[in-house]
């Protein structure tokens, strides 16, 4: 373990070159106790990483297994046997992944990876939570960057039906944005966060896209939600097609720049995708997908004189809830809920609490 932290963090050798070394001396260790020689000999080693190699200095990688000893973080490597296959299969996998909560055993489960917009519409946020919760449901396992706006509603949509992991593109214990602590709390009681950054580690603007092929390595799908013109997700569906594996994308306005780099992937191949059936009908030979659950809403006093969307609405009001998420539940665009919300509320079945929260009166 140590020494796959000195090749990561102290020689700061490239993904694929310390991987490489690893498989070819044998481990981690081994390539700590290569010789100058013994590197030269390796063409796709420079000048700089064999200088690099030549630091023997332990102590910053022990600090770190300190600390992650302290913070209950536990640390997986290349050479682990925890270690998800799917990752090893990729271009630049991380030679280390710390772990908070329970790492579940990603190799045996359809893993599958939901981003888009940091600044989504209403319905792109109810699409992305109903879409996690219903492929959840199903037996799938969502992964996702665990970013404002479409990562987080995945996350939150997910942890709904079961558990979830998230990929940071920070340090292990800073999630970003700072305002997703609850969820970063609430997936490591029920699923697992990961990062290949120690405690502690500075953020810097490429960790964000290196974070985004963790993503879709270790995902059989991405979905990706909303995608502007320049959208880093659009850098996650670029690894999941060059790692082989499937791309999805919900239709957009084909005249609005907030879909832009959606509607580009949908013109290049990716499957559209208006449901959760649209995924899990690509993998039903491989894997086999339990029915979504359904809520008994049957002992419910149902008020008179509501429409057919009313009704629904006022059956998921079980709990309050914002109107992004009963849209989800309800499968109504959010535009079409807040206005049979307004009526309900003239007619005294409803009641707001918050900002967008309603509960039955």
């Amino acid at each position: 373990m140590i020494y796959h932290i000195w090749l990561s963090q102290c020689a700061k050798l490239s993904c694929d070159k310390a991987c490489r070394l690893i498989c070819e001396t044998g481990s981690a260790e081994g390539v700590y106790r290569a010789s100058g020689h013994t590197l030269r000999q390796k063409s796709y080693l420079n000048g700089a990483d064999i200088e690099a190699l030549g630091n023997k200095d332990l102590k910053i990688a022990q600090d770190i297994i300190d600390k992650c000893q302290r913070s209950g973080i536990d640390i997986i490597t290349f050479s682990d046997k925890r270690y998800p296959g799917a990752l090893r299969e990729i271009h630049l996998p991380p030679v280390v992944l710390y772990v908070r909560g329970r790492m579940p055993d990603i190799d045996a489960l359809p893993v599958f990876g939901v981003v888009g917009s940091r600044k989504p519409s209403l319905d792109s946020s109810a699409f992305a939570l109903k879409m996690a919760q219903e492929l959840t449901q199903a037996g799938m396992l969502i992964v996702s960057g665990m970013a404002q706006g479409v990562d987080s509603k995945a996350a939150e949509g997910a942890l709904k039906a079961g558990s979830t992991i998230a990929v940071l593109g920070t340090a292990i214990d800073k999630p970003y944005p700072k305002s997703n602590w609850g969820l970063y709390r609430d997936i490591i009681k029920k699923g697992a966060v990961i990062s290949e950054y120690p405690p502690g580690a500075r953020t810097y603007p490429d960790s964000f896209i290196e974070r985004n092929r963790i993503i879709s390595g270790l995902s059989i799908g991405v979905l990706v939600v909303q995608a502007g013109k320049k959208s880093g997700s659009l850098k996650t569906a670029r690894f999941a097609e060059d790692f082989g594996r499937y791309v999805f994308v919900s239709p957009g306005l084909p005249t609005s720049d907030e879909w832009e780099g959606s509607n580009e992937l949908l013109r290049s191949g990716a499957f559209y995708t208006a449901c959760a059936e649209d995924v899990l009908s690509q993998f039903r030979t491989r894997y086999n997908f339990s029915a979504p659950q359904t809520i008994d809403r049957s002992s419910v006093c149902m008020p008179e004189g509501l429409s057919k969307d009313e009704q629904k609405i006022y059956l998921a009001l079980e709990e309050p809830k914002r109107l992004d998420r009963i849209a989800a539940d309800c499968a109504l665009p959010a535009e079409q809920v807040a206005a049979a919300l307004t009526v309900m509320e003239l007619m005294g079945t409803v009641e707001q609490t918050g900002t967008q929260t309603f509960k039955r009166k």
